[in-house]
C-alpha cells in the first residue's frame, strides 16, 4: 500500500512599516510608540506638519508637535535638502518644532546649500522641544544657520517649568554662515539646557555676501540670550540657558570684521557672543572644553566664548 503523506506548508508573512498613518508608525503619544521616522520623506513629512499646523494664538503652547514623540530608526543617507519646519517672521512663534526627538545614536545627512536662507535640521523649537541621540553629517551653507536648530525664537517662557534640552549629540556637518548666528547646534538660545553634545565638524562665518551684518560663531552656539528677545519677554520670569559637558573638536573661523559696535565678529569654541544685557536672562557654562582652532578678531575670540 502506498502512503501519501502531505507536507502542510505554513508561510507566515511580515508587513514591515505598513501602519496606516504618518509616518512609518508608531502613533506619537508616547516614547514607546513614537512616530517612526525611517526615510528622508518620512523628516519631509514631519517638516510639512511642523509648518502647517502653526501655532492656536488663543491657546499659548498648543503647537501641532507639542507632547509628541519621534525617534529615527535608522542612518538617513539620502540628504535632506530643507530645514523641519517654515520661517515666517522673526520672532515666530507658530512654526517650531515642541516634542521629543529620539535620534536613537542614527545619523542624518544633510545638504542644505543658500545664499541668503537659513539652514539647519530644525528651523525652531519651542518651550517644550527634547532632541537627543542624534549625529549629523554634510553640509550646510547659508544665512543663519546651525547644525541642530537655527535659532530658538520662542520668547513666550510662560513659567519656569520649560524642557528645552538638547543632548547626546554629534554634529559632523561643515557649517557655513553668512553673518547672523553660526553653530554646530544652535545659532541663538534664549532658554534651555545643551548638554554632552560634541562638535567635529567646521564652523565658519562667510564674509562674501555683501551684507553688512553682525556674526556670532560658535562650535556649540552662536549667541546664548540673543537680543530679539529682550525686547519680547514681557513675563518677569527669568530665562535660564545650560551649557554642559559640551566639547568642540572642530575649526572655528569668524571674519576679522568690525563695523560698528552693532556689526561685528564673534568667535568661540563653545559660544560665539552672550549678549546679557537684560538681567531676567542668565547663563552658564560648565565643563565644557576646546580643542579646536579659533580664528577671529583679536579682542572677539576665546576657546570658550568669544565675548563675555
Amino acid at each position: 500500500m502506498k502512503k501519501i503523506i502531505f507536507f502542510a506548508i505554513i508561510i507566515l508573512t511580515q508587513t514591515v512599516n505598513a501602519q496606516i498613518g504618518p509616518f512609518g508608525g508608531g502613533d506619537g503619544y508616547s516614547e514607546a510608540t513614537a512616530y517612526e521616522i525611517y526615510t528622508k520623506e518620512h523628516l519631509e513629512e514631519l517638516s510639512d506638519s511642523v509648518a502647517n499646523n502653526p501655532l492656536d494664538i488663543d491657546d499659548i503652547g498648543s503647537h501641532w508637535s507639542k507632547d509628541k514623540y519621534f525617534k529615527l530608526m535608522n542612518n538617513i543617507t539620502e540628504p535632506l535638502t530643507e530645514p523641519i519646519g517654515k520661517m515666517f517672521g522673526f520672532p515666530s512663534n507658530d512654526i517650531m518644532f515642541n516634542g521629543f526627538f529620539d535620534g536613537q545614536n542614527h545619523s542624518i545627512e544633510l545638504l542644505i546649500d543658500s545664499d541668503v536662507g537659513i539652514g539647519c535640521l530644525f528651523v525652531s523649537i519651542g518651550n517644550y522641544a527634547v532632541i537627543k541621540n542624534v549625529i549629523l553629517n554634510g553640509y550646510i551653507r547659508g544665512g543663519w544657520v546651525a547644525g541642530m536648530v537655527c535659532t530658538q525664537t520662542d520668547c513666550s517662557a510662560l513659567d519656569t517649568n520649560y524642557v528645552t534640552e538638547i543632548s547626546n549629540c554629534i554634529n559632523n556637518a561643515k557649517i557655513v554662515g553668512g553673518g547672523g548666528y553660526t553653530a554646530g547646534f544652535i545659532g541663538a538660545i534664549v532658554y534651555g539646557t545643551i548638554k554632552n553634545c560634541i562638535n567635529l565638524g567646521s564652523i565658519i562665518g562667510r564674509g562674501d555676501t555683501g551684507i553688512e551684518y553682525f556674526e556670532c560663531v560658535g562650535g556649540i552656539a552662536g549667541m546664548v540670550t540673543p537680543p530679539y528677545c529682550q525686547y519680547y519677554n514681557k513675563t518677569g520670569y527669568s530665562m535660564k540657558i545650560i551649557i554642559e559637558n559640551c566639547i568642540n573638536y572642530g575649526f572655528i573661523k569668524a571674519r576679522d570684521y568690525y563695523l560698528s559696535i552693532y556689526y561685528k565678529s564673534y568667535a568661540g569654541g563653545i559660544v560665539g557672543r552672550n549678549y546679557g544685557a537684560d538681567p531676567l536672562f542668565d547663563y552658564t557654562i560648565e565643563n565644557c572644553i576646546n580643542t579646536g582652532v579659533i580664528e577671529g578678531p583679536e579682542d572677539y575670540s576665546d576657546g570658550i566664548i568669544g565675548e563675555k
